[in-house]
């Protein structure tokens, strides 16, 4: 027949809020056309209709991480870290839209120490199916803590002083033949997380 041809027309609108669940209604225009048309009306003469609609969290992935190489801190096992992401809109924001933690095995000090990156999302308007992935990180020594409070007597030999483990006096045969307050060379034979040091004032 001559009016076969037609159709309801849907004429796409924009969602009036672009927030994971922030809609679930959407009012779509519509409107007949095609030959024969003009021969058929919408019921109750309608010119909108409300649709049901869903706005999902949009998928991303952890596309790299970095971490920040920091000097040795006795225990602590956490570094500064950072992540870009595949398919965001725009850059998203550390601190708005996510969080980032950063840790290693252990506390030593070492060159390219694993991290495992951990990310936290705290925008709801994405998704994130692994959030780990790891970097690597160098932590530096540091310099020894110089002993302090040592006590000897007087005319008895520089190593009749016990120093902290590590350090040894530099002359150990010297007598203290002084009363007071004296200095003395040590050395410091370095470890994983300290630096060695020689000639250093006690």
């Amino acid at each position: 027949p001559a009016d076969s041809g037609v159709t309801v027309q849907a004429t796409p609108v924009n969602f009036s809020s672009n927030g994971v669940g922030a809609q679930t209604i959407m009012i779509v225009n519509i409107e007949l056309n095609g030959t024969g048309s003009e021969n058929y009306k919408i019921k109750n003469d309608a010119t909108t209709v409300a649709v049901t609609c869903e706005i999902t969290a949009r998928p991303i992935t952890i596309a790299g991480a970095t971490a920040t190489n920091r000097d040795y801190e006795a225990g602590n096992v956490y570094v500064e870290a950072d992540v870009t992401f595949n398919n965001a809109i725009g850059t998203p924001t550390k601190g708005t839209d996510y969080t980032v933690t950063g840790e290693m095995d252990d506390a030593n000090a070492g060159t390219d120490k694993t991290v495992t990156v951990t990310v936290t999302l705290t925008n709801g308007n994405y998704s994130l199916a692994a959030n780990t992935t790891t970097t690597t990180v160098t932590i530096n020594q540091i310099d020894p803590t110089t002993p302090t409070g040592l006590t000897g007597l007087k005319d008895k030999a520089l190593s009749t002083v016990t120093l902290p483990d590590g350090w040894t006096w530099d002359t150990p045969a010297t007598t203290m033949s002084t009363l007071g307050d004296q200095i003395f060379k040590a050395s410091y034979a370095g470890s994983t997380n300290y630096k060695a040091k020689s000639n250093v004032d006690v």
